[in-house]
């Protein structure tokens, strides 16, 4: 494949010398689904450990064999050795397998070792290791491997991450600990800055400079081990989430290290364990408090090693906060295309790797065949486009609006697709995690010459207010007000009656349902999201602001006037609310759920951030008449929609202008 990431837009269409769409269209169809990588790890083997009484240099310290259940450790380490390592690469331990019998390991002895400490330190028999496990030299195996990534670092007992770099004293060990427990950094809550657009910005608590600057020192050096740079760890930390331990060495002696807490329990060992999530988060937090500190006191700040640490060990959701202090992180809005450019930025010995590591950081469910676009001689910027599109990535144009068309042809394809990529921050407070994205995608997507064809359901949206009903007349609704809630949304119902009488029986049914509009925001509850709508509907209505009502549209309908309304849409932003009243209100909604049950008749939302989102749209052509409406996206409204997945049709949301250039 054509390791052409780098290339501008430009170079790309002349170098490839015709359409991108055509080139999309015949990547597509060298797609599939996820069905392969579920029986490769059907099939999956590991490496049980043999007892160190059994073993000697002369006999097996594994033995390879297949295993029907998740107790085992996923390794994650860099293959070549490390510069701080200070001993000679030997390879001595042997494998056992039925197949091939003994062998000498791949895996170096100064890795290995470690691993088997810490295996027999917390019990673990089972370890699974890429360099043993997978066959290198299968190309289908091989990628069929790779494609299962976040399925087995997922499925493991605990993921561990090799690190070489050591905590060389005492004092660094104390530092590191308390780094850890957050002790240095405190939140700003008193005042809103002038100087920021946060509420809550981090500060440094009163610890002296040369403290601080020990910190970034000790930061910047751990990053600096090899593992922090390679795409593959990337990956196997990113989709391990908590499972992830960092193993790092320690010159200090074992009877000096803190057990438990922030260090684990490895009390016969120079080792630490330290979770991956949380040394990510209090380097962040500490990072960006010493960055938004220095600023208020005036100190002259380091802004080169700050970067550095972030592009290594940043956490995504703080970046995205506070990334505005450091600067190069200002127009990464959306997690997604981080997530891209920062495994561009890492070591892959395969490039063309990229697609399927992608594809399992994202939790896509289709994925292309990377060996076949390798014999096609097809270009990977391409193919990286290609799947993000046919994941169902929402993308938009306006973002771009604000370049020349000489500027966007001098793009490549990561930077382009931040600017078409879909700002989910716009979505007040609502949590931009991976499980958001999965949600927030087009349903069912598939590549068209005129655009992504997707299903789902097109509301006509007529506006709808109660000022005489709600207008003064009670005070704002406070954050535990569901009772408050329950109260307009009935009154809303008795408003609805009028003329809208079947909305006004559905909306009556779901709260019979949920009478309190109980929340659990940690289960996938259908209830439970409508519940969080219905609440935020209930204080946009009680502030006496317009709502909108929806009927859903049908193709090549002669007329829709008269059809039932059956959605509740307001702008999502409830904060926000003045902004939209010098505004027209969106006229065009368009909302989709994929769901288990076929005829499910209870609109569905994202399940943790609670967010019943769906997208303001703008057809073309002229409605209800056009058979099949082209679609582009605006914004989001929240809302309650009541809707059978029955009821959903295609429609083709058009390719951007950009990309058309």
């Amino acid at each position: 494949m054509q390791n052409d990431l780098a290339v501008s837009l430009r170079e790309l269409r002349e170098r490839y010398g015709e359409d991108f769409i055509q080139i999309l269209l015949r990547i597509q169809n060298h797609s599939y689904s996820k069905g392969r990588s579920i029986r490769w790890m059907e099939e999956l083997e590991v490496l049980t450990l043999c007892s160190r009484r059994d073993a000697t240099h002369d006999t097996a310290w594994f033995k390879r064999e297949h295993i029907p259940h998740n107790n085992y450790i996923a390794l994650s380490y860099v293959w070549n050795r490390s510069p701080y390592e200070q001993d000679l690469t030997t390879y001595t331990r042997r494998i056992k397998s039925a197949s091939k019998g003994e062998r000498l390991s791949k895996v170096r002895d100064s890795a290995l070792d470690r691993v088997v400490n810490y295996m027999e330190n917390y019990e673990i028999k089972r370890l699974w290791v890429d360099r043993e496990c997978i066959n290198q030299e299968d190309r289908d195996e091989r990628q069929a491997a790779i494609q299962s990534m976040d399925l087995l670092y997922q499925t493991a007992e605990t993921s561990l991450a090799l690190l070489f770099v050591p905590i060389r004293t005492t004092r660094e060990l104390k530092k590191l600990e308390n780094l850890l427990q957050g002790e240095y950094v405190t939140r700003d809550t008193k005042r809103k800055r002038d100087d920021f657009d946060i509420y809550d910005g981090l500060l440094l608590t009163d610890c002296e400079t040369d403290t601080v600057y020990n910190i970034l020192d000790l930061l910047h050096r751990l990053v600096s081990d090899p593992w922090w740079s390679r795409g593959w760890c990337f990956q196997e930390e990113f989709v391990s989430g908590p499972r992830m331990n960092l193993l790092i060495p320690t010159n200090v002696h074992p009877s000096l290290i803190p057990q438990g807490g922030s260090f684990g329990c490895m009390a016969d060992y120079a080792e630490l364990v330290v979770s991956a999530v949380q040394f990510r988060r209090e380097a962040t937090r500490f990072v960006f408090a010493y960055l938004y500190t220095g600023v208020l006191k005036g100190w002259k700040l380091d802004k080169g090693i700050c970067s550095q640490i972030l592009a290594k060990a940043g956490r995504y959701n703080l970046i995205m906060k506070y990334g505005f202090l450091l600067g190069p992180y200002e127009n990464d809005k959306i997690m997604s295309t981080m997530i891209m450019s920062d495994l561009h930025r890492r070591k892959l010995t395969v490039p063309s790797d990229i697609l399927a590591i992608t594809a399992n950081c994202y939790r896509y469910s289709t994925y292309l065949d990377d060996n076949k676009l390798a014999e096609l001689k097809m270009s990977l910027a391409m193919a990286m486009l290609a799947i993000y599109l046919i994941n169902g990535e929402i993308f938009w144009d306006y973002s771009s609006e604000g370049l020349m068309p000489k500027q966007v042809a001098d793009l490549n394809i990561f930077d382009w697709l931040k600017h078409i990529s879909f700002d989910f921050s716009g979505a007040t407070g609502m949590n931009e995690s991976l499980s958001n994205l999965k949600i927030h995608r087009f349903v069912e997507p598939q590549l068209t010459h005129d655009g992504v064809e997707s299903t789902g359901i097109l509301w006509k949206i007529d506006t709808f207010r109660f000022t005489s009903l709600f207008g003064g007349r009670r005070k704002r609704l406070s954050e535990d007000s569901d009772n408050d809630a329950c109260t307009v949304l009935i009154e809303l119902v008795e408003a609805l009656k009028q003329r809208h009488g079947k909305l006004a029986d559905k909306l009556t049914t779901f709260l019979n349902r949920n009478p309190r509009l109980m929340i659990n925001s940690a289960e996938f509850s259908t209830v439970g999201t409508m519940s969080a709508s219905a609440i935020r509907l209930a204080k946009y209505i009680e502030a006496g602001h317009t709502v909108g009502l929806g009927n859903m549209v049908e193709h090549g309908c002669s007329s829709n006037h008269g059809v039932e309304k059956s959605g509740i849409f307001f702008p999502e932003a409830v904060e926000r609310l003045d902004d939209h009243e010098n505004s027209k209100f969106p006229e065009y909604a368009f909302t989709a759920w994929q769901g288990e049950a076929k005829n499910e008749t209870w609109s569905r939302g994202p399940p943790a951030e609670l967010r019943n989102l769906s997208l303001h749209v703008q057809p073309s052509g002229c409605l209800p008449n056009a058979a099949k409406p082209f679609l582009s996206t605006r914004g989001w409204l929240d809302g309650l929609y009541f809707f059978k997945t029955s009821d959903m049709q295609r429609y083709t949301f058009s390719w951007p202008k950009s990309m058309l250039r």
